[in-house]
C-alpha cells in the first residue's frame, strides 16, 4: 500500500560511479529531449528541480513537497494517489532516485543516457540527435563511430 508523502522530504545524493561519469547533468538539453519522451514531462520538470538543486545543497536538503508541486503545476495535494506522490515514484521507478526510508528520498545527480530499448521507443529523429549528444558526451567523434555502426 501507497503512503501519503511527509510535508518534507530529506534529498540527498544517489551516488553511482557510471552514471555521474557519464550521465548528463539535470538542466541539460539531453534530459529534456531523451528523457522527456521516456519519463514524462512532470518527472522530468520534477527530477530537474530536486537533482538541480543539489547542485546548490551537496550535503541534500529539506524539500517541501506541496511547494514542489505548485512549482510544477502538479496541485496542492501530497497523498498517496497525489500527481506529486506519483511523480516522485515515477522518477524512483526508472532508477533515477530512491526512497530510503519514509521521508528520505535519494537521487541521482546525473540522468543516465537511455537504455538500448528506451532508444528503441524514440522518433527515428529524434534517436539520432540523442545518440549523437551521447557520443559526445563519451568524447567520441560521431563521424567515426557512424562508419562503424
Amino acid at each position: 500500500m501507497e503512503r501519503t508523502l511527509p510535508t518534507h522530504l530529506h534529498v540527498i545524493a544517489w551516488p553511482d560511479p557510471v552514471i555521474d561519469r557519464l550521465g548528463f547533468a539535470p538542466q541539460s538539453i539531453y534530459t529534456e529531449l531523451a528523457w522527456t519522451p521516456v519519463l514524462g514531462p512532470a518527472s522530468v520538470l520534477a527530477y530537474r528541480r530536486i537533482a538541480g538543486t543539489l547542485e546548490h545543497h551537496p550535503d541534500g536538503y529539506r524539500l517541501d513537497v506541496a511547494e514542489l508541486a505548485g512549482s510544477l503545476g502538479l496541485g496542492a495535494g501530497t497523498g498517496a494517489h497525489s500527481t506529486i506522490a506519483r511523480t516522485l515514484r515515477r522518477i524512483a521507478a526508472f532508477g533515477l532516485a530512491v526512497f530510503t526510508d519514509d521521508s528520505t528520498y535519494a537521487i541521482h545527480r546525473r540522468i543516465p543516457p537511455l537504455s538500448t530499448r528506451q532508444s528503441s521507443r524514440l522518433s527515428p529523429s529524434l534517436a539520432r540527435v540523442v545518440k549523437g549528444y551521447e557520443q559526445r558526451q563519451r568524447g567520441e567523434d560521431a563521424t567515426t563511430v557512424a562508419t562503424t555502426a
